[in-house]
């Protein structure tokens, strides 16, 4: 079996499909958990998940119950009251999905077992008209049920799927929600911990240096003071949209209030620091004007603190480690990049 990459191109009913037969495969009970694991596991964004489960998958070795469950405890999913609803929603159509199954095996077994009845009439010694006519009488009539079981069944199937694919589009958005910034579109605090935990269970496959950079609006107390909290907003969106629009293939997030996070993988620390700075330069010189009224507010000033991800961090050490950096910016006046390796201003 090769291994799973993103699979952006598979329906959210193809990706369940397979992880229904992967459940079945190795006789994993369908809980919501393990399902999660399964789905995850075919969907083929969570790398890491997928590196520790591959090699059973291949072997064909017994995936344990306790081994998926350690796998959804390491794994950065986040789950709410209506993902969890959803989520076991999903999990009954699924097991009803695998009982229409074995009703149309059952179906089928109870065929062929018409079809040995027939066979036995047609194979005695003499057999006579009688025997004939009983052969054809079981043959239709087990067609007929047979007929009658695989229809219905059929419109439950294609009921099923319809209902997990509409399922699965509710918990991928209800996810999506979860982990964005409604304020700005980009990611949350939330998404920035899960991307965080992701980043550190991956650092020993990523080539270069990861850094993490916290960015801070200078006295935006006074903006929201001076032009009112509806102009702080802007200012909030245009921060968010202008990075992501000059680096698209960046993580962005806004942790809350004028704070925002990106993770950055480059090839050195000078890569890292010329990022900060052109970002920090772009928004110095952008003049806004309020909307809808135009008024002039001037430019935006940004200090922003580095630190490189290491082996031995944590999620809080290397978070601690870049907002020191973020305040020794500040302390340093303001407007400022300060990276850990060089414990200076940019």
């Amino acid at each position: 079996m090769p291994e799973p990459g993103p699979n952006e191109n598979l329906d959210a009913f193809a990706i369940a499909k397979d992880a229904l037969r992967l459940i079945g495969q190795f006789k994993t009970p369908p809980t919501p958990n393990v399902y999660r694991v399964w789905y995850r596991y075919v969907e083929g964004q969570d790398q890491e998940l997928v590196r520790q489960l591959q090699p059973a998958v291949n072997d064909a070795r017994s995936v344990s119950v306790g081994m998926l469950e350690s796998l959804h405890s390491q794994s950065p999913d986040v789950v709410d009251d209506t993902n969890a609803n959803i989520g076991e929603a999903l999990v009954a159509e699924l097991s009803r999905f695998q009982n229409l199954l074995s009703q149309q095996q059952a179906a089928g077994d109870e065929f062929e077992g018409t079809i040995d009845t027939a066979s036995k009439l047609l194979n005695t010694n003499s057999p006579s008209d009688k025997n004939s006519a009983d052969c054809i009488a079981v043959i239709n009539a087990g067609a007929a049920l047979m007929k009658g079981q695989l229809t219905e069944a059929s419109d439950k199937l294609a009921a099923a799927k319809n209902q997990i694919a509409k399922l699965q589009t509710e918990l991928a958005q209800s996810r999506r929600g979860m982990m964005t910034d409604h304020l700005t579109g980009i990611g949350n605090r939330r998404y920035f911990d899960a991307h965080v935990r992701q980043t550190l269970q991956s650092l020993e496959y990523c080539s270069g240096a990861v850094y993490l950079i916290l960015m801070d609006v200078d006295h935006f107390k006074n903006i929201n003071d001076s032009f009112g909290h509806d102009a702080g907003d802007q200012v909030i969106r245009f921060i968010a949209s202008e990075t992501s629009r000059r680096h698209p293939n960046v993580s962005l997030s806004r942790l809350g209030g004028d704070e925002f996070a990106v993770i950055l993988q480059t090839n050195s620390s000078l890569e890292a620091a010329e990022f900060a700075d052109e970002l920090r330069k772009f928004f110095a010189t952008q003049k806004l004007k309020i909307m809808p009224s135009r008024t002039p507010m001037g430019s935006i000033r940004i200090s922003m603190g580095l630190a490189r991800l290491r082996v031995d961090d944590n999620e809080q050490s290397w978070y601690t480690r870049a907002d020191a950096m973020l305040y020794r910016a500040k302390g340093a006046g303001r407007d400022q990049v300060a990276i850990e390796e060089e414990c200076m201003p940019v």
